[in-house]
């Protein structure tokens, strides 16, 4: 954790002292590479969450999400990753966007794996299409 939260402030001093000429192409893989260490931290304390619910003391924290910026935060999540490499993810056109209580953590862990198995399971230039749909009690999401 240490390191990955290290590698993040060491971003944010490159982004800071950046040459202008170069400014731009930079910044890009500047965000790339933040928001991957973010999602790297996250994915720590999503293991320690895991060890938790393994011993029998997690604590779910149920928060609103909104279905259609909760995919896309995924999509972008994905969309480096080496799974994704000459794969597209699209959000299915008319998907609803749904306001649901859930733990935002857990979906995510969730949703993530359903991205990998949907891009592991691809070939090179295939698009991996992503939605929800709501029924009465639930919110279902699938990638097809």
């Amino acid at each position: 954790m240490n390191v990955a939260g290290g590698l993040r402030g060491m971003l944010q001093l490159l982004n800071m002292t950046s040459d202008p000429n170069e400014q731009k192409e930079q910044k890009e893989y500047i965000e790339d590479i933040e928001f991957a260490s973010q999602s790297l931290i996250a994915m720590i304390q999503d293991q320690r969450e895991l060890l938790s619910a393994e011993r029998g003391d997690l604590v779910i924290q149920e928060t609103p999400i909104e279905s259609i910026a909760f995919l896309y935060h995924m999509m972008h999540q994905m969309k480096n990753h080496t799974v994704a490499q000459n794969k597209t993810i699209v959000l299915e056109k008319g998907t609803e966007n749904i306001i649901f209580m859930s733990d935002m953590k857990l979906l995510s862990q969730v949703i993530i794996n359903m991205l990998k198995n949907a891009l592991e399971a691809s070939v090179a230039n295939d698009i991996i299409t992503v939605g929800c749909t709501k029924s009465i009690n639930s919110v279902t999401f699938y990638s097809s």
